[in-house]
């Protein structure tokens, strides 16, 4: 069971973001991917069992890919997915 989560703000090429999102969007601890403008363009957010999940993704999915300049995590609570969310 998940106890925790993560949101990865990713700064990267734009090749780079694009390889991401394709290798990424078939994982099972991730559960939102999204492109942004300004300095992190590419957002995702990741389930985990504990800290060294978080930790072991990051280094193995992320910093490992060519092209990924900077990466910065904030963990935080399982999300909550408010009552008005239409999917």
């Amino acid at each position: 069971f998940y106890t925790l989560s993560a949101c990865l703000y990713i700064e990267a090429a734009p090749k780079t973001v694009q390889s991401l999102i394709e290798k990424l969007e078939a994982k099972p601890e991730v559960y939102h991917i999204a492109r942004r403008s300004g300095k992190h363009n590419l957002v995702l957010s990741i389930l985990a069992q504990n800290i060294e999940d978080i930790v072991d993704f990051v280094d193995k999915e992320i910093r490992l890919a060519p092209g990924v300049h900077t990466v910065e995590v904030a963990v935080g609570e399982l999300p909550v997915t408010p009552k008005t969310f239409i999917p």
